[in-house]
């Protein structure tokens, strides 16, 4: 594997640590990246492919997302809201308030709160609004998912 051909992806996000963890292993290295807030590169390089595998098995948005602003996350009950609430949001209930960027990748939707990544597998997803109320992103999964 080219090391050119994943600079594409957005560093940090799950796709990246995966194809970077691919590149490291056929130069026979070990796994080198952190993901989210697991900082054992190996634990890191599994979650990034469980992540994949969810991303792949559920619904990806149809359209390429780029949008800066505030947006509101509605998380399922199954998400772990302590990660937004690590980056910087504020979170009520199973809703995450944040000041920042939303960007798909190539494996899913990576968030950002003034600069800060953060990352939800689209199964903790139900929806991503602006903060006047219209979809960004709906997982019109969710009901399939409980």
């Amino acid at each position: 594997m080219n090391k050119n051909g994943f600079s594409y992806l957005v560093k940090g996000s799950a796709a990246y640590v995966v194809a970077h963890g691919k590149w490291k292993n056929s130069r026979g290295r070990r796994f080198s990246m952190s993901f989210g807030i697991i900082t054992n590169p190996k634990l890191a390089h599994v979650a990034a492919e469980k992540v994949l595998y969810f991303c792949a098995t559920y619904q990806v948005p149809k359209e390429k997302i780029n949008y800066n602003g505030d947006f509101i996350l509605e998380l399922t009950s199954k998400a772990n809201t302590n990660l937004a609430l690590e980056a910087g949001a504020q979170v009520f209930y199973q809703e995450a308030y944040v000041s920042g960027r939303v960007v798909q990748s190539l494996g899913g939707i990576q968030l950002y709160n003034k600069n800060s990544p953060f990352y939800y597998g689209y199964v903790f997803l139900r929806a991503i609004r602006k903060s006047d109320g219209t979809y960004l992103w709906k997982n019109y999964d969710y009901e399939n998912m409980r």
